[in-house]
């Protein structure tokens, strides 16, 4: 048998490590709702395995599963290109007994948005500076930063 023979899996072993990774996955943001921020790493890494094309040598768990083409939720509201301060379109900031806390906004609020193929969900801008700086990121550059923080 070949080294490529090997390596290719069938289409259920790819469900069954789909299945383990989501479990995982969800064991993970349990962890980080509960507030354990470390997990962030774990969630990075999870998500990065879920999403991310890395040519042929390394797909996608979705691209291999071939549910990349599936519509992505999006909770983020639109960047106001007027604002001078700081965006953050995943999250809302409530005031409490304790201070100040951003929540995610998981789609909450009267807007809905409307869900998007991959590309363009993964690409939007999820966050933009207010400050000189004038810095932007997508989920994936939110991704990509937290899964390279590893060590």
């Amino acid at each position: 048998m070949s080294r490529k023979q090997d390596i290719l899996k069938s289409h259920e072993e790819l469900i069954r490590s789909f299945r383990m990774k989501f479990n995982s996955l969800k064991v993970a943001m349990k962890n980080y709702d509960e507030g354990h921020l470390s997990e962030a790493h774990t969630l990075a890494t999870h998500i990065h395995i879920f999403v991310h094309d890395g040519g042929r040598k390394q797909p996608s768990l979705l691209g291999l599963i071939k549910r990349k083409s599936i519509l992505f939720e999006n909770t983020g509201r639109k960047i106001d290109g007027k604002n001078l301060s700081s965006d953050l379109t995943l999250c809302i900031m409530r005031i409490g007994p304790n201070g100040l806390k951003y929540i995610p906004s998981l789609g909450e609020g009267p807007e809905k948005y409307p869900d998007m193929r991959f590309s363009k969900w993964w690409e939007a801008i999820i966050f933009k500076d207010g400050q000189k700086n004038k810095i932007s990121l997508s989920r994936k550059n939110v991704i990509f930063g937290m899964r390279n923080q590893a060590g």
